[in-house]
């Protein structure tokens, strides 16, 4: 029997018994996963957090053991990710911020959260945030938008992108 765990994969035999290992980076490319929304988007929630819908209209890669959900992405492994969160967002005026999240319901809640800030602008305004964070097997990793003003934000654009760093 073949066992993938986070530092590779372990050999045992029926009653078992370890019978050899192998760092798993010299079988497979490290786990990635990349969400990225490519149709229209709104945020609803001024003054708040509100989780970015990356299911509709949306392209998935999804590689090495990288599950999707609901606007989120499922991490295969526990170890160390970077991670990257990019949105675009129209808002008149205010703050905006994109955060990436896992296991909460909204980013100030998460235990391992990663920021990233910006003023808005009539123009939409790219805001990305760029982090290592280390990620539990079976985390719920989603993208997060915030606007401060205004009613909703429109956005066209926005992406999550996890890679694997190392255990």
């Amino acid at each position: 029997t073949a066992i993938l765990n986070s530092s590779g994969v372990t050999m045992e035999d029926a009653s078992g018994a370890t019978i050899g290992s192998i760092a798993w980076r010299n079988l497979v490319a490290p786990p990635y996963g990349a969400l990225t929304r490519t149709s229209n988007w709104t945020h609803t929630t001024p003054g708040g957090w509100q989780r970015v819908n990356l299911t509709n209209g949306q392209k998935a890669e999804l590689h090495n053991g990288f599950t999707q959900g609901d606007s989120y992405l499922t991490v295969p492994v526990t170890g160390l990710y970077r991670v990257q969160g990019r949105v675009g967002l129209q808002t008149s005026s205010g703050r905006i911020g994109v955060a990436v999240a896992a296991g909460a319901t909204s980013p100030s809640a998460a235990p391992q959260t990663v920021l990233g800030a910006g003023a808005g602008s009539a123009a939409e305004a790219t805001v990305e945030v760029n982090a290592d964070s280390r990620f539990k097997a079976g985390d719920l990793v989603g993208l997060w938008a915030f606007q401060e003003n205004g009613g909703g934000a429109a956005s066209s654009k926005a992406s999550l992108t996890i890679n694997f760093i190392r255990s």
